[in-house]
């Protein structure tokens, strides 16, 4: 097992998350991550034309909050995580739900995307090499049914910064993916940072907040998101996000 797998399995819960607290937007960030969630599953639904899927795989599922969420598209949700306590915490919190399950796996010999129509790949191709990805997209787009939908985050380099590899992960510049998608027949139905689809969704989850307390608090945040937000994108780093289709023929 190499560096950066390994630091992921041993991650202790919510460890992964540590860094925001050197941030002054740590309050925007747990914001942020609901705003992004909502977001994306809009997208989703949109760009499929309210399309129900019949078995959704997501791909370092972490705790399972975007594998409870996809239930709201899929009738069968399977999440996989190489960090084990990361998927005791996702099984506590799926309370014996029938239509999902979660097991411990590490990504690069994950062999079971067979019949998914939705897979989720969030926060996790950066953590597998050139040769790996290769291997982990081929056996996705194989095994998938044709016509299947296949969403990306993955964190790329500044356009002007030289794509390397940190201690938990390999930073690439955006093209390097469009072009690895588009050599898997994948076809781009959106493509978009991570800071632009949450600034959309920062109004519409003001508009939610009760007010008082810790509601005043991420108002007064939400308030300073133009700045705040933009901080957030980094000199050396962004999330991306891809919404992907497979060919509808086999």
């Amino acid at each position: 097992m190499d560096s950066i797998a390994s630091a992921w399995q041993t991650q202790p819960y919510r460890g992964m998350f540590s860094y925001t607290r050197t941030h002054q937007a740590e309050l925007l960030l747990r914001v942020a991550h609901s705003a992004l969630l909502d977001c994306v599953f809009d997208r989703l639904e949109h760009l499929t034309a309210g399309r129900r899927f019949e078995k959704a795989v997501d791909v370092a599922c972490a705790t399972g909050d975007w594998s409870r969420r996809c239930l709201q598209l899929a009738d069968r949700v399977h999440g996989i995580d190489i960090n084990p306590e990361f998927v005791r915490v996702a099984q506590e919190r799926s309370e014996g739900n029938p239509r999902l399950s979660f097991a411990v796996e590490d990504m690069r010999d994950f062999d079971g995307f067979q019949g998914a129509d939705l897979v989720f790949f969030a926060a996790c191709l950066s953590c597998v090499d050139e040769a790996e990805l290769r291997e982990l997209l081929q056996r996705c787009v194989t095994q998938m049914k044709p016509g299947g939908i296949i969403y990306v985050r993955v964190t790329v380099v500044h356009p002007q910064r030289e794509p390397h590899r940190g201690p938990i992960g390999h930073y690439r510049r955006k093209s390097f993916y469009d072009e690895l998608f588009a050599s898997f027949g994948l076809r781009t139905l959106s493509s978009e940072e991570s800071n632009t689809l949450v600034a959309a969704e920062l109004g519409r989850v003001a508009l939610r907040i009760p007010r008082g307390g810790w509601g005043e608090q991420v108002m007064r945040t939400v308030a300073r998101a133009g700045v705040e937000a933009s901080s957030l994108r980094g000199k050396r780093h962004r999330f991306h996000n891809w919404i992907l289709q497979l060919p509808r023929w086999t």
